[in-house]
């Protein structure tokens, strides 16, 4: 395709970051912290940040970084609130005008695909081979290369200011502030300045005066990082589909497989010739290393279909699929963990209902990554389980 073209204006235009903005206030802490406080000064805000834009003095904001434990530890980084708002506004107006360029078979933050799709086409393709292979990258997020990621952006934007912002969002993790301070924890984000001696968002993150000329060590001269993307970012995502787009384009286009599933970074490959998937896959971690900079967990090499095929989450067959056990015993443990922290609250009324709130998002969202499967039934036992969901409707089933 074309690089896209004369797009600043409409990125930067009011129209485009009040919707943003409503958008993110939806999603995000809309009733209390900083989100509260945006949504009371929206009009000032809005107009302050479209003539930073427009004048080229926007700066993007440091992080608020936590941990976040289900399923698995991760490190998550918040940006500031007017940085999301931008984020938004860049996302919903270049990622409609590249989706054409993704193949069929990528599912992921994708309009009209998702999960259920994902798994829907992977079931198909189960049936219709006797061998699968299932691929994951390790540490994805933590290893996209910013280089080759800006590279693969220029392909697509030609916008110099556009590709100027999407530049600064993806530089933007240099330094990365803890939970709102300063490692003497005495000062909040809005007090700290890009110069501080910051924590750092991945485990090889080096402070600037240690740093070495070696690009591939991770970071640059300069002490910035050059790999890495935040999870918490919405243009992380779009970002990640774009450059995992290449892996897609040479498996189907240069290896030919017609049987290729991907969602985010979990990649399946159907065949009914294990000689030639076993090759697929070697070529695949291939390029993986040599174009992507990527390295891909160990497989265990094709397995028959029969034996079914593990894949977001679910344990896929040819004629069903049910929830995996991990999926089951991590949603027991967290409504463990909230219905007791709820009966706890028993004489704070208004803390209840927050936790109860809580509980219904949980639920909800269990619920809806369930109905994914063959799964009435372990729901049903799951949420007779714990009467508080049954008691307020909290599934929604």
């Amino acid at each position: 395709m074309k690089p896209l073209m004369n797009m600043f204006e409409e990125i930067i235009s009011l129209d485009n970051l009040f919707r943003a903005a409503h958008v993110t206030l939806a999603r995000g802490r809309r009733f209390y912290g900083e989100g509260a406080v945006f949504k009371f000064n929206l009009e000032d805000e809005i107009f302050r940040l479209h003539e930073q834009l427009a004048n080229g003095t926007y700066r993007h904001g440091l992080y608020r970084v936590f941990e976040i434990r289900d399923p698995k530890p991760r490190t998550i980084a918040a940006a500031a609130f007017r940085d999301r708002v931008l984020h938004h506004a860049l996302h919903d107006v270049i990622e409609p005008r590249v989706d054409h360029i993704f193949i069929h078979d990528s599912y992921a933050c994708r309009k009209e695909k998702g999960v259920q799709k994902a798994l829907n086409r992977a079931q198909s393709f189960l049936r219709a081979n006797k061998y699968v292979i299932h691929l994951d990258v390790k540490s994805y997020f933590q290893n996209i290369n910013h280089d080759i990621l800006k590279s693969l952006l220029r392909r697509v934007v030609g916008d110099a200011r556009v590709m100027e912002l999407l530049e600064m969002i993806i530089d933007s993790t240099r330094y990365l502030a803890m939970n709102g301070y300063d490692n003497a924890g005495k000062r909040r984000v809005s007090d700290v300045t890009h110069e501080d001696n910051q924590l750092y968002l991945f485990e090889d993150d080096v402070a600037p005066e240690s740093v070495g000329s070696d690009v591939q060590s991770g970071v640059a001269e300069s002490g910035f990082r050059v790999k890495g993307l935040p999870l918490g970012n919405l243009t992380s995502q779009f970002f990640a589909n774009l450059y995992l787009n290449e892996m897609d384009q040479y498996v189907k286009h240069q290896l030919k497989a017609r049987y290729y599933v991907r969602y985010m970074d979990d990649m399946v490959l159907f065949d009914s010739r294990k000689e030639l998937l076993s090759e697929t896959e070697q070529a695949v971690r291939t390029f993986a290393t040599e174009s992507l900079k990527l390295e891909l967990h160990p497989s265990g090499g094709p397995s028959p279909v029969s034996k079914g095929l593990s894949f977001l989450g679910f344990r896929i067959f040819s004629d069903y699929r049910k929830l995996k056990d991990t999926s089951v015993s991590r949603f027991v443990q967290r409504m463990k963990r909230y219905t007791a922290e709820y009966f706890a609250l028993s004489s704070c009324r208004g803390e209840q209902a927050e936790f109860l709130a809580k509980i219904k998002q949980s639920t909800q969202s269990f619920n809806a990554h369930a109905m994914n499967g063959n799964t009435y039934r372990i729901r049903k036992v799951l949420y007779d389980r714990f009467p508080i969901i049954n008691q307020y409707g909290l599934a929604g089933m």
